[in-house]
């Protein structure tokens, strides 16, 4: 027996110290409900719980983004139903009752009113509906990348000049000879537009605004009522208007049967078969020109057209179009309508009705004053400035759309008139006679490549845990503009008539755009439905691994808070047995 060393009182203190710490452990695990509260309980499975947990969370949120998502596009939904029904609706009423005859012109500028109404409101639903400040219906056109192969341009144009010291409006030629008219009541004629003759006895010495040929004469029409005719275009007999002189001639065209001359600051317009004998009839002004079956013109801030001449209606408004100044000109091309603004714009129209506003130049300081076509390309001409009349400037495009400035031959005042005969373009102006000749277009074989930015937004929703999970909505653009209703004009029954077919393309545009929206909160549903079954099973997983199990660890710790008895008992017990050695040393 030995007393320096009481070795099993350290071997049951060492029992005793790991059955306390099992007894810690299965304690700290019933109290936490965590099987696994630390690395070292299981490295391996803390790892795994750690993914699933970021997995789970994530998928939490996409849950809530989702839910965004889906109000978002129910926002942008509703919108669309409000433009749909009642509005698109409504116009389309309106419309088809404009269409009836038993309604008088009165009565439809009564509807336009309302029709003006609707198309703001529908702009004002576009503008306004957004989502987190996020404009839904209010998006910028989406531009695709596109690849231009080639690029065709009008090619130059040879200018020939004779000066003269009057100035020249307008021109105009019966196939043979050519006849020029101006100011101070002046005249000119020419066998080939290139050398001229200038005749100043007219019986008139008013400002000579336009001449055309037709019928075997010349007519000239210009200020204060005045009408002249030429047998050829020497000798000149001043015919009666029937208007009073306080009445402008503006333009006067014949259209195959008949003269028809049109006055600058009314509606007034006079028509006649023989150039002698003249009515006066109402309801057009400015410019004139007849071609497709119609005759089209402006002026007041308007355009208007007529089949027959004598009865006008009102085709579009020029401020609809973004004009503010009158139009100088209008011919026809064979295909389409081309008006020319002093201000610097070609309106194109195939119908007449339904036109498009185009920029010939940027420079403010010229004024454009008339333009011609030969089958190939357009060449508007004008000058500056606008008043001084002293530099001319022509301008060419192939299209209307875009335009190119045509170098002239230096020292060319403003040019006031323009006349194509046989591929060549004949030019008048102010102390300035020119004759252009066009070459072919230039088609440049230069491949380039455009890349556009995609400017309609796109909204990118997180729909998942990952990256790379998303799913993109992309927004619209209703506006009136975009739904091509912004110039529909019920004013006149051909204007409701085409109006008809245009409200009824912007309805299935909202249809469209409204079914896009439906597939798009489907598709967010669907994902929805997927994220939260996965978030449940993978809260599943985690639990098995990482939660405790209360029955079995319950029963651990009963055994483990025995054996802690027990061994403190033992630890007693072993303490009092060195006591023993006290008996022998008695």
């Amino acid at each position: 027996m030995i007393v320096k060393h009481n070795i099993p009182s350290l071997n049951t203190n060492n029992r005793l110290t790991q059955n306390k710490k099992k007894a810690d452990s299965t304690l700290e695990k019933l109290s936490s409900g965590y099987k696994i509260n630390r690395a070292g309980d299981d490295a391996a499975g803390l790892a795994i719980s750690e993914k699933m947990r970021s997995q789970i969370r994530g998928l939490n949120m996409a849950g809530k983004n989702i839910q965004d998502g889906i109000s978002l596009i129910q926002t942008a939904e509703s919108g669309l139903g409000s433009i749909q029904d009642p509005n698109l609706l409504r116009l389309r009423e309106l419309a088809i009752q404009a269409a009836n005859d038993t309604l008088t012109d009165s009565d439809r500028k009564l509807l336009q009113m309302e029709v003006e109404q609707i198309k703001s409101n529908i702009d004002e639903i576009a503008a306004n509906t957004e989502f987190n400040g996020i404009k839904l219906l209010n998006q910028p056109n989406k531009i695709e990348q596109e690849t231009i192969t080639s690029t065709q341009m009008p090619g130059p144009i040879t200018w020939t000049k004779s000066s003269h010291g009057y100035f020249m409006l307008d021109i105009a030629t019966d196939g043979n000879n050519f006849v020029a008219v101006g100011r101070d009541g002046k005249t000119a004629t020419s066998s080939d537009g290139v050398v001229w003759n200038y005749i100043s006895k007219t019986p008139t010495s008013e400002v000579l605004t336009s001449v055309t040929s037709g019928a075997g004469l010349f007519v000239a029409v210009g200020n204060r009522a005045t009408i002249l005719t030429s047998n050829d275009g020497i000798n000149w007999t001043q015919q009666n208007s029937g208007l009073n002189t306080n009445n402008n001639f503006d333009e006067i065209i014949y259209d195959g049967n008949k003269f028809l001359a049109l006055t600058k600051d009314s509606f007034d317009i006079v028509t006649s078969v023989d150039g002698v004998n003249w009515n006066i009839e109402s309801g057009a002004v400015g410019s004139i020109t007849y071609g497709n079956g119609k005759y089209v013109s402006s002026g007041l801030g308007e355009i208007r057209i007529s089949d027959d001449g004598v009865n006008w209606t009102t085709s579009v408004t020029l401020d609809s179009l973004g004009v503010t100044d009158k139009v100088q000109n209008i011919i026809w091309t064979g295909n389409n309508f081309v008006a020319l603004t002093h201000e610097n714009f070609a309106l194109i129209s195939e119908n007449g009705i339904n036109w498009t506003r185009n920029t010939v130049t940027e420079n403010n300081r010229i004024g454009l004053n008339e333009i011609a076509w030969d089958g190939n390309q357009y060449i508007a001409v004008g000058g500056e400035p606008i008043l001084g009349g002293n530099i001319g400037y022509a301008f060419t495009s192939l299209d209307g759309i875009q335009w190119f400035e045509s170098e002239i031959v230096n020292n060319t005042n403003t040019l006031a008139g323009i006349l194509e005969q046989n591929g060549r373009f004949y030019v008048v102006g102010n102390k300035a006679m020119m004759v252009g000749t066009p070459s072919s277009p230039i088609t440049t074989s230069t491949t380039t490549t455009v890349i556009a930015e995609n400017d309609m937004k796109n909204i990118n929703l997180q729909v998942g845990a990952n990256s790379g999970n998303t799913s993109r909505i992309e927004l619209a653009n209703v506006k009136t503009e975009t739904l091509g209703i912004n110039n529909i004009d019920m004013s006149t029954r051909q204007g409701a008539n085409s109006a008809i077919s245009l409200i009824d393309k912007a309805s299935v545009i909202i249809s469209s755009e409204r079914a896009k929206f439906g597939a798009y909160q489907n598709r967010l549903e669907y994902a929805n439905n997927s994220v939260v079954n996965t978030s449940e099973n993978l809260q599943s997983a985690e639990s098995r691994i990482r939660d405790t199990d209360m029955a079995k660890e319950m029963m651990t710790f009963t055994k483990n808070n025995i054996l802690l008895q027990a061994t403190q008992s033992m630890l007693a017990q072993s303490n009092k047995q060195p006591e023993g050695i006290l008996q022998l040393l008695q």
